[in-house]
This record gives structure tokens, sequence and C-alpha cells, in this order.
């Protein structure tokens, strides 16, 4: 069933000088959460169009202080106007307070709030409600009978887990967010080009990846072998310092060796003195 287009009140931002200001308003579309149903399978393009939007949403309601369902990001809270812009909600109009108090809910809150563990705070929960956001657009897409290449499912999968502050990198900051979501979009950008020329260039590619691997494998050797000159390097080192060592250890034995004769003849002339 299609979802009919709604007026929603919603939250724009502006930027005079330093200072983001907070400006309501309201525009005819329909929520995130129904327009991925109707539109899955999203074009790759589109997805990170629209994360790039959402993200921009969060990083400008932080900017401009607003307390409008902080802590918070999930499919709900957002509208795609019919120019595709992307908006966040206000959820404190009183038109919205139903709404509000659905995306409290419990089964809302177990798919796109983080576990209490304490180590989210703020920011960090937006992001991965943010992560969980895309996470489902994308698995809506599979469902639909899409699947994206394998290298952009690897590089999605990375940036979503680290916003999630399930990866290696984690990333904890939206403007963080939006420089590695900017890199993927370009490199989504650059293969979609090559798959629309009919990738011509591809020899030129193959001889980059040689280079690279020839450039990878001299560094290493240079690593291999200067670690190796480290280690020969400590080596004679230590056999310097423990030949040192022992030249000083028989020198102290010779002098203590003296000072008891000494003693002892002492005591000899000593005695006979008596």
């Amino acid at each position: 069933m299609k979802e009919e287009t709604k007026t929603y009140k919603i939250v724009t931002f502006s930027c005079r000088g330093d200072r983001y200001e907070t400006i309501k308003g309201e525009t005819e579309g329909i929520r995130l959460f129904d327009w991925i149903h109707e539109n899955a399978p999203v074009p790759v393009r589109e997805v990170t169009r629209i994360a790039s939007q959402i993200l921009t949403n969060l990083l400008h309601r932080e900017l401009s202080g607003s307390n409008i369902m902080r802590g918070y990001c999930n499919p709900f809270m957002f509208v795609i106007g019919g120019d595709g812009t992307v908006s966040l909600i206000d959820l404190s109009d009183q038109s919205n307070l139903a709404l509000g108090r659905k995306i409290q809910t419990k089964a809302v809150m177990r798919c796109f709030y983080p576990p209490d563990t304490g180590e989210y705070g703020e920011e960090t929960s937006e992001l991965y409600g943010f992560a969980r956001t895309i996470q489902f657009i994308m698995a809506a897409n599979e469902k639909a009978g899409s699947s994206m290449s394998g290298k952009d499912t690897r590089r999605w999968q990375l940036f979503l887990d680290n916003c999630a502050g399930e990866g290696l990198r984690r990333i904890r900051d939206f403007e963080h967010a939006g420089k590695v979501l900017k890199r993927i979009g370009d490199c989504g950008a650059t293969t979609q080009n090559d798959n629309a020329a009919g990738k011509p260039a591809k020899d030129e590619r193959s001889s980059v990846r040689f280079l690279r691997l020839a450039i990878c494998s001299a560094a290493v050797l240079f690593l291999v072998l200067s670690f190796k000159t480290g280690i020969d390097g400590m080596e004679q080192m230590r056999e310097q310092y423990d030949m040192r060592y022992t030249q000083m250890f028989e020198r102290i034995v010779q002098l203590e060796t003296q000072v008891e004769s000494l003693e002892e003849r002492q005591k000899a002339e000593s005695s006979h003195t008596r």
C-alpha cells in the first residue's frame, strides 16, 4: 500500500556567522521509514545522499543547541520531501507528539538505540542510530533483491560498524563521519563512472595496481632489512657491552686482590714492630 504524502512540521537550521539557529516550518513528504519500503531497492548513490543529509541534520541540531529528541536517530524522525530533501521532524510540535512517543517504545529503542553499557554519550548514541538507520535501508534493498558490489559492501559495513562503535576505528563525531562518507561516495562514483564507460582503462588500472604492489613490496623489504640491521646493530652493542662489563669486573677483582694483599702486609708489619 502506497503511503500518502502528508504535511509534517519540521525543523531546519540556518547559520548566521558562528551561530546556528533552529527554524520551524513544514513540508509535504513521506516519513523516511515508509519511503524506504516504497522505494527499495534504493540505488547506492541515493543511499549516500540520504546518509549525508541525515548527518548534516544531526550536526546542525547539535551546533544549534536544539534539544528536540537529542540522543536519538532513527528512520521515524525524518521526512523526505517531494524534492528529495531529508528533513528532521519537529517532534516537539503538538501534531507529532504521538510519533515522539512511538519513537521511545521498546521495539524502536531496541533497534535504533545503543545498549546501555555506559560507553555511549549523546552524540555517539545518535551515530549508533544513524548506522542502524542506514543498515535498515541496506536490509530493505537486499529484501527487494538488490545487492551492492563486494567493494561497496565492505566499505559501507566498515563505515557503519565504526559509527555504531563496533569497529576497530570508532567514529565519535558527525564531522568525522561526514568526511568518511564523502570518501565512500567518491569511490562509489568512480566505480559507477568506470562501469558506464565500459571500463576502457582496465589495463591502466592493472598497471597502477602492479605499481602499488611493487612499491608495497619494496617498502616491506626495506623495513625487513632495516629491522634486521637494527637487530644486528643491537647484537653488536650487546656484545661490546658484555666485553666492557667483563673487563670492568676483572679490573675490580684485581683491585680488591691488591687491597687485600696490602692490608695483610700492613698487619704483618704491625705485628713485627710489636
